[in-house]
């Protein structure tokens, strides 16, 4: 069984409310929406639905569902290079951008904390831990985009 302990910007399965992927999957909704020329009532017309939840979704404050997004990719011409519908399109750089969020709430000792362990043997592993560190902000003003850790595994 998987450890739910963890903490993520994805909202666990208990959550009610709308989270953070739910604002990004809104967002790229509207971008794709709005380059198709498409408007919220043409899609909420041939989604079923009052163009009000479509803005709802949109504007992250609503979930869209798996067979609802997919009718979505389907209306809105989202294809595989192969021509297939896929909802990839909607949660691409999401990863990236949470990681950003989590890195900017790094306080100036967990990021001391990550350059001391540079190089360091993981105790159990033999392995050296690999931490990528010109992704950490040399100060919270200044940020990049990814840590990699693969000695925590």
């Amino acid at each position: 069984m998987a450890d739910n302990n963890d903490e993520s910007p994805i909202q666990s399965p208990e959550a009610k409310e709308a989270g953070a992927i739910d604002e990004h999957v809104g967002k790229c909704i509207r971008i794709r929406r709005q380059i198709c020329g498409i408007s919220q009532d043409e899609l909420a017309h041939k989604l079923g639905l009052t163009f009000q939840q479509v803005q709802k979704y949109e504007k992250g404050k609503n979930r869209v569902s798996a067979g609802r997004l997919y009718q979505i990719a389907k209306i809105l011409g989202v294809r595989t290079p192969e021509g297939r519908i896929t909802i990839d399109y909607f949660y691409d750089g999401f990863e990236e951008k949470a990681l950003q969020e989590m890195i900017k709430s790094f306080s100036k000792l967990e990021i001391s904390f990550l350059r001391d362990l540079q190089g360091r043997v993981h105790p159990n592993k033999g392995t050296k831990c690999d931490i990528d560190l010109t992704m950490l902000p040399d100060s919270h003003n200044s940020l990049s985009t990814c840590i990699k850790l693969p000695c925590n595994s």
